[in-house]
């Protein structure tokens, strides 16, 4: 069994490896759409399509993006941001149309 693990993987031994391994670490959490087609994450709001509202969806959270998934489906990107709404324009647009017409 002599040369077997030739190739293993170097294992991150400085601060520096690590930071940068934690870095592309995803953190996931699951939360629900509110009745405004948004999800809350660290007390700031994101916008969703507004067909996901209600439904429960995964957020991945890396280093500085906020990743939203329903099921498998990726259904939104966008920066984690220190503004308490953050709604994209697209999302808002969709929304108020819906409004509109009840």
């Amino acid at each position: 069994m002599t040369g077997l693990y030739v190739h293993e993987a170097r294992v991150p031994t400085t601060t520096a490896d690590i930071n940068i391994v934690e870095s592309y670490a995803a953190k996931t959490r699951r939360t629900t759409v509110t009745k405004d087609s948004m999800i809350t994450y660290l007390g700031c709001k994101y916008s969703v399509p507004h067909q996901y509202i209600g439904k429960t969806v995964c957020l991945s959270v890396t280093k500085d993006m906020l990743y939203i998934y329903y099921s498998t489906d990726l259904i939104t990107i966008t920066c984690i941001s220190n503004r308490r709404l953050n709604y994209k324009e697209e999302h808002y647009k969709q929304l108020l149309a819906i409004l509109s017409k009840k």
